[in-house]
């Protein structure tokens, strides 16, 4: 009987997957320590997973009020945006972004006159820093939360964070 070069490799594919499934099985990897084991196992996965470096630095420097172009408030929030890579130029909305909490409720962004638009967008070269501005729409004068993170965040990393008072 002759078969064809796509009946083998299924074959090959089939029999790796059974062998993969069967290597699954067996105990279920728990002793009389149970949760205890299992736990510092965890614990040492995450001490030889070195935190990832981050590329870039921000800090929060400040925040006001003001209005959007429908006259409605807003908060503008300025941030100090670092390349601390050696690799190319980065802007801050390619490898940060930033979310405002007020009343413990997400502001969206809001277009306001006395913001550069294009600030957060412009790229700084290695080891060169710049000031980023961004306005989010606010229901009122009570204090906002803003926390800074990296684009890719596999680790939980927060940049910076900080709080302000409004009123």
């Amino acid at each position: 009987m002759r078969r064809s070069a796509g009946s083998v490799v299924l074959g090959v594919a089939l029999a790796a997957s059974m062998s993969l499934g069967l290597a699954g099985c067996g105990g279920s990897g728990e002793s009389a320590g149970g949760a205890d084991s299992a736990a510092k196992a965890d614990s040492a996965a995450e001490q030889a997973a070195p935190k990832e470096q981050q590329s870039v630095a921000v800090t929060v420097d400040g925040a006001q009020m003001a209005t959007d172009y429908q006259g409605n408030p807003c908060v503008v929030v300025t941030y100090t945006f670092t390349n601390v890579s050696d690799k190319d130029a980065q802007a801050f909305d390619t490898a940060a972004y930033s979310e405002v909490y007020q009343n413990g409720v997400q502001c969206d962004l809001a277009i306001c006159d006395s913001v550069d638009g294009n600030s957060a967008l412009t790229k700084v070269q290695a080891g060169n820093s710049t000031q980023v501005q961004l306005a989010y729409s606010v229901s009122d004068t009570s204090d906002v939360d803003v926390k800074v993170y990296p684009i890719v965040n596999l680790d939980n990393t927060t940049l910076a964070e900080k709080t302000f008072t409004l009123a």
